[in-house]
């Protein structure tokens, strides 16, 4: 039997991708058996970068210091972003993984395109090894800047209840390390508290508290949480109550949260648009059209036109 090249570089890029995702399942169950310390230290890394690290490291040690020096500015902004997402990773490591899924899902468009029928032209096969190509390299990216995003909505969502907390704590009889662990203690999951324990920490190893809400600062990057973090350092430096600043922060901080939701939901129905355009409505034409289209087939109506029965 006569095998041709295709069916051969077929068979071993769909090997490969069994390989792969053979892999994929077992560092995954892996990952599944590590202890609580581990986890913890992992946290900062997203799953998709977690699971592919191994394939990760080998594209960001052959091509990271070129897409380095490729990027140019854009390395600091990443920089950036990586902190505000409080992510574990080094811009090297991010665009190892542009350059290993930009390869991985160019591979799967290349499997795509070999199988579409073979009276579509050459043009249209590649399509699919551009289009996936491109959305490999994209996606690492997209997953930092939507990191980041939540992170930021983290903050500005429990920034007010904090300060209200932080003010009557204050009110009661409490100076401000003191009442941020009574804060802790109420709920130290969400990122705002785990971020005013390490400010804690670095207080109690030598810090000025001012220095260590500026790190604070530095690490989280919102320009909400910067403003609270000016008014208080301001505060503490002329030795006012600071009491009264933290109240009209949290009031600042509601109405800022508020426009922002306002300004989200104003960009909502453009962002429906194109999904509306391109997706419902053909749905509803051919859910709407096509019984009566069909009837009209069937009765030979155009055949008058050249078409039908």
């Amino acid at each position: 039997m006569e095998v041709s090249a295709e069916s051969i570089i077929v068979s071993v890029l769909v090997f490969f991708a069994v390989v792969c995702a053979v892999w994929a399942v077992s560092v995954t169950f892996q990952d599944g058996k590590q202890t609580t310390a581990n986890r913890e230290q992992e946290d900062g890394v997203p799953v998709l970068y977690r699971v592919f690290m191994p394939g990760i490291a080998v594209f960001a040690a052959a091509f990271g210091k070129f897409m380095q020096r490729l990027a140019g500015e854009g390395e600091q902004r990443l920089k950036d972003l990586i902190r505000r997402g409080g992510l574990s990773l080094e811009t090297i490591e991010v665009y190892g993984a542009q350059c290993f899924f930009c390869v991985m899902f160019a591979l799967l468009g290349a499997v795509a395109g070999f199988f579409l029928p073979a009276s579509f032209p050459k043009a249209i096969r590649i399509v699919p090894f551009f289009l996936l190509a491109v959305v490999g390299f994209v996606l690492p990216r997209v997953i930092v800047d939507r990191a980041a995003e939540e992170r930021e909505d983290e903050v500005i969502r429990h920034l007010p209840f904090a300060l209200d907390i932080l003010a009557s704590s204050m009110r009661a009889g409490l100076d401000f390390n003191s009442a941020l662990r009574y804060l802790i203690a109420l709920d130290g999951k969400n990122v705002l508290h785990r971020e005013f324990a390490v400010y804690l920490q670095e207080t109690e190893l030598g810090k000025s508290r001012t220095e260590a809400l500026q790190a604070m600062d530095r690490r989280l990057n919102v320009p909400a949480f910067s403003r609270f973090v000016t008014a208080v350092a301001f505060g503490m430096e002329r030795g006012s109550s600071i009491i009264e600043l933290m109240l009209i922060q949290a009031e600042e901080m509601r109405v800022y949260r508020q426009n922002r939701a306002e300004k989200a939901a104003a960009k909502a129905p453009g962002k429906m648009l194109f999904p509306t355009l391109f997706f419902i409505v053909p749905a509803v034409f051919i859910v709407i059209l096509f019984p009566p289209l069909y009837k009209a087939w069937e009765s030979g109506m155009f055949t008058r036109f050249g078409f039908g029965r």
